[in-house]
């Protein structure tokens, strides 16, 4: 299947299609993540709260595999699991961790499904944010427990 850029759209929604095509259809087995279907997750969170990265089918988790974000400001990120994307029957999945202005975290790629922070099954998985909002993206997959 070739990769074809839709021009009618801006540079960065090219750039996010063009990297979600190759981890769906790497160039071999290994590149595509051995049959899971992975999402792009845009973030853009303007004040502190909590970003729903998404809730798979019934009977599915959803992981995280990769996630790059930078901080508008000082303050903290946690990652949760819980039953409405809202903070309804929340549980930690992380501790709170401190980022400076400016600062994020650049959680390296892994295919691996048990390598990844996952949502409890049929749930949600969310990042919450204190102090500050920050922009950037996850990459996720939903799939069986």
């Amino acid at each position: 299947m070739a990769y074809t850029a839709n021009t009618k759209v801006n540079w960065k929604t090219r750039l996010i299609n063009a990297v979600e095509y190759l981890i769906n259809f790497g160039s071999d087995n290994e590149a595509s993540g051995g049959g899971l279907t992975f999402e792009t997750v845009v973030i853009t969170e303007a004040a502190a709260g909590i970003v729903d990265l998404g809730v798979g089918a019934s009977g599915e988790k959803v992981r995280l595999h990769k996630l790059k974000i930078t901080m508008r400001a000082q303050g903290t990120i946690q990652y949760h699991s819980d039953t409405d994307g809202a903070q309804a029957g929340e549980s930690d999945l992380s501790g709170p961790m401190t980022l400076g202005a400016g600062g994020g975290i650049p959680e390296e790629w892994t295919k691996d499904p048990d390598g990844c922070i996952a949502s409890v099954v049929d749930e949600h998985l969310t990042i919450e944010s204190t102090l500050s909002g920050f922009d950037g993206y996850a990459i996720i997959s939903k799939g069986p427990a």
